[in-house]
C-alpha cells in the first residue's frame, strides 16, 4: 500500500510527534535495523496467536522439526468487517496471496515451513470504522482495542476459513515487524514499550507506509538467506504498477537453498 512522495515528504517535515514526548524514543529511532541477508534475527522478535498470545518466531520455527527453510510472509490482513475484495485491509496483500498458496501447495512434503503474519491496519483505522490509530497509541487492555482487535482477527480469519489464506496467520497487531521509526509513525507510551527489534523486517530503502507484502527466507537460527522479496505494488494509487518479485523468483531461491 504505498503513499509516494508526498507522505514522505510529510514524513520528513513532521520535526517531533505529539504522542512520542520522551528523549528514550529518539534515541530508538536512531538504532534502527533493518535485517538483511546473513543477519540473525532476534531472539525476542514475536508475534501473536489469534488469542492475543506472544510467541517468538523462533520457538514457532522450532516446533516444526527437520525444516530446512522457513518463509516468513508478512501481508495486510483483515478489513475488519468493510467488506474489501477478499476481506483485506491491503489489497496487494490480497494480489499476493497466490504465492501463498502455491508454494504451501508445492512444499508441503517437503522441508520448507511457512509462517504468514497477518499485519494490523494501524494508520488506517478510522477508515474501517474503528479510532484512529487505535492499535499504536491504546493500551491492550482498552476497550477500544480490543474491540478493533476482535474485528482484524475476526476478519482475517474470515479469509482463513474461506480458503483464501492457506493455514492459520499469527499477528502483530501493532505492526511491530515492519514499524517505521519516522518520528509520526511511532506508537504511543500507553501501548507499551518498543523493542530493539522492531521495525527489522522494514527494508532499508522501504518507502512505502507499511511495507507489506514481503517474503523472507530463514535458516532454523533465524539466519536471513536471501534478501527480501519485497515492493509489489498492484494498487499504486497514482503512482505506478511495480513487480518486483514474482511466485517464480522466491520458488527459484528456495530450490536452491534446499539444493
Amino acid at each position: 500500500m504505498r503513499r509516494r512522495s508526498f507522505n514522505r515528504a510529510l514524513l520528513m517535515t513532521s520535526a517531533a510527534a505529539t504522542l512520542l514526548p520522551s528523549v528514550a524514543r529518539s534515541a530508538l529511532a536512531n538504532r534502527a535495523i533493518h535485517y538483511q541477508k546473513g543477519d540473525t534475527i532476534s531472539p525476542e522478535v514475536f508475534v501473536l496467536d489469534k488469542n492475543q498470545r506472544q510467541h517468538t518466531l523462533l520457538s514457532l520455527m522450532r516446533d516444526k522439526p527437520g525444516v530446512e527453510v522457513t518463509l516468513l510472509f508478512l501481508f495486510g490482513g483483515g478489513d475488519m468487517g468493510k467488506g474489501r475484495p477478499g476481506g483485506f485491509w491491503c489489497q496487494d496483500s490480497f494480489n499476493d496471496m497466490h504465492i501463498l498458496r502455491t508454494l504451501a501447495a508445492r512444499y508441503q512434503d517437503l522441508p520448507v515451513g511457512i509462517i504468514p503474519v497477518s499485519c494490523a491496519p494501524v494508520y488506517s483505522t478510522q477508515y474501517l470504522g474503528f479510532e484512529k490509530r487505535v492499535f499504536l497509541d491504546s493500551p491492550a487492555g482498552s476497550a477500544e482495542y480490543q474491540a478493533a482487535a476482535s474485528a482484524f482477527i475476526r476478519s482475517t480469519q474470515a479469509a482463513v476459513d474461506s480458503g483464501i489464506i492457506p493455514m492459520e496467520p499469527w499477528y502483530d497487531l501493532r505492526l511491530r515487524t515492519v514499524m517505521s521509526r519516522a518520528p509520526k509513525k511511532m506508537p504511543a507510551q500507553a501501548a507499551g514499550p518498543v523493542y530493539p527489534w522492531q521495525g527489522g523486517f522494514r527494508a532499508e530503502n522501504e518507502i512505502q507506509n507499511y511495507g507489506v507484502p514481503n517474503f523472507w527466507l530463514l535458516d532454523p537460527a533465524g539466519k536471513v538467506l536471501s534478501d527480501p522479496f519485497m515492493g509489489n505494488v498492484y494498487h499504486p494509487h497514482g503512482g505506478s504498477v511495480e513487480i518486483n518479485y514474482t511466485l517464480s523468483d522466491i520458488d527459484t531461491t528456495i530450490q536452491g537453498l534446499l539444493s
